[in-house]
């Protein structure tokens, strides 16, 4: 009797009024599942870390953020602020990039010309024409408001190759983080101190080209030396700057005669390549919201150093006269100095005039502007 009684109490099919009852049993909870998006931002945010843990362990091997031409940038800023103090100064700036910041003496252009009271070299060293386009519009001609810009242009800035060496576009790249930073506005300042606290943002322009970072990942690795003593030693820009702004680095020497062997590469690949003009248009485009006219001026070169080196000279004419008559098909005028008789002892290198080139051209150009302020009343000149 015993025995049933306890069978009763414990059978789970006849629960008694002392025992517990246990919840019906579903199937097994499954875990939550994880959104898409909660995936996709972990995802990014490890890429995002391992990049900047990897840019800080190389950046004494990348270009800093404002090497190379902020001297320039920031000293020519200045300069330009100082001179609007006076209004109407300067009349006349010059743009372009090293050919031109070589190239224009304000003061002997001045000399030979009777139309502009004041001039200023605005050039800005290893610019590419989007770069000199952007200084033009964001710095000079707010800052200066000129009765006339002078922008230099060459083959150099039209050819697929010259357009986009990665060289160059590291230091162009470089060259807008820079404008970037003299600007006085909330987002200036607000890049400014996202740099300071990121590495990847800091060298975000450098980073545009993958083969820049694996370049400087070689050089820690190896033992190679960091980025800033291949630069500009402190102070230079002080001292290679004339008051007017022209760059004087090229002022003493003379072309060898020929095109040096490490560009000699380069130079016929330039002339070889199919032809941009996509950069001339957007930088034309500019122009045309501004009340400054404009006048375009093809630079000359050493052609008789390219020749003798065995570069085809008629190419470069033949992209030379292409550029000067697609300007003018915008409707700006153009100086063409291209065969204006400029020998090897004018020329520091092929691109770059000396001293005595420098007043030849400068003298050269302000007689062909004046010319053209007599036949082209749309100038407006003074």
């Amino acid at each position: 009797m015993a025995r049933k009684l306890a069978c009763r109490v414990t059978s789970p099919n006849l629960p008694s009024s002392g025992a517990a009852r246990h919840p019906k049993q579903g199937p097994p909870t499954a875990r939550p599942r994880v959104p898409g998006w909660a995936r996709v931002l972990v995802a990014g945010l490890t890429v995002t870390l391992v990049l900047e843990l990897w840019v800080r362990s190389v950046e004494a091997h990348l270009p800093p953020r404002n090497s190379a031409g902020v001297g320039e940038v920031a000293l020519k800023r200045d300069r330009l602020r100082a001179l609007a103090t006076t209004p109407g100064t300067p009349a006349l700036v010059f743009i372009g990039d090293s050919m031109m910041d070589a190239a224009v003496d304000p003061d002997a252009f001045l000399a030979a010309s009777n139309r502009f009271p004041s001039a200023y070299n605005a050039a800005l060293m290893g610019a590419r024409l989007q770069t000199q386009a952007r200084w033009a519009n964001d710095i000079v001609l707010p800052t200066t408001k000129p009765k006339m810009v002078v922008h230099g242009m060459s083959p150099t800035l039209v050819s697929s190759f010259g357009m986009d060496p990665q060289g160059l576009s590291v230091y162009d790249s470089i060259l807008d983080t820079n404008i970037t930073s003299v600007k006085d506005d909330i987002w200036s300042t607000a890049d400014g101190a996202a740099s300071d606290l990121s590495s990847t943002i800091k060298h975000r322009n450098s980073l545009r080209y993958p083969s820049t970072l694996l370049n400087a990942t070689w050089a820690r690795a190896s033992g190679g030396r960091p980025f800033g003593e291949f630069g500009r030693p402190d102070g230079f820009w002080e001292k290679a700057l004339a008051p007017t702004g022209q760059i004087k680095e090229f002022a003493t020497g003379k072309s060898s005669g020929t095109v040096p062997e490490g560009l000699l590469p380069h130079l016929r690949l330039l002339v070889e390549s199919p032809i941009d003009y996509s950069q001339v248009d957007q930088a034309l485009a500019i122009y045309r919201t501004k009340e400054s006219p404009l006048v375009v001026v093809i630079q000359p070169a050493a052609l008789d150093a390219m020749r003798t080196s065995g570069i085809n000279v008629d190419k470069w004419r033949a992209i030379s006269t292409g550029l000067a008559d697609h300007v003018r098909a915008k409707g700006v005028p153009v100086i063409d100095f291209t065969d204006a008789g400029y020998t090897n002892d004018l020329f520091f290198d092929p691109f770059h005039l000396n001293a005595a080139g420098s007043r030849r051209y400068s003298a050269d150009l302000a007689r062909r502007v004046a010319d053209l302020c007599q036949t082209d009343p749309a100038l407006r000149c003074p």
